[in-house]
């Protein structure tokens, strides 16, 4: 685990209504986390996560707010296409695709 992970306080618990960590608990979840290679990182309110048809090697999992995919269009507009919440999966049909793009 890295060093400065012990200066982030992280609710295992959201964890649990997650398909990812079904049926474990927060305390279990906790404890495979601390033994496999994972990275939190955190992000502002209009942050970009993914690019469209970028390479896709990371799974990603909210732990606090909300997340909106977006498909652009030629002309500079937008529109929401979903919006994932706490405990929810972000890239999994991209990680897990033959193409592995977003």
């Amino acid at each position: 685990m890295n060093e400065n992970m012990n200066l982030i306080y992280v609710d295992y618990s959201v964890l649990e209504k997650n398909t990812l960590f079904s049926g474990l608990s927060a305390k279990t979840i906790r404890e495979v986390l601390e033994a496999v290679p994972h990275h939190i990182q955190y992000y502002d309110k209009g942050e970009t996560i993914f690019h469209l048809m970028e390479d896709a090697s990371r799974l990603g999992i909210i732990l606090e707010g909300r997340v909106e995919a977006q498909k652009p269009f030629p002309n500079g507009s937008q529109i929401n296409v979903s919006v994932c919440i706490a405990g929810e999966l972000i890239g999994p049909a991209a990680v897990f695709s033959r193409r592995q793009k977003s």
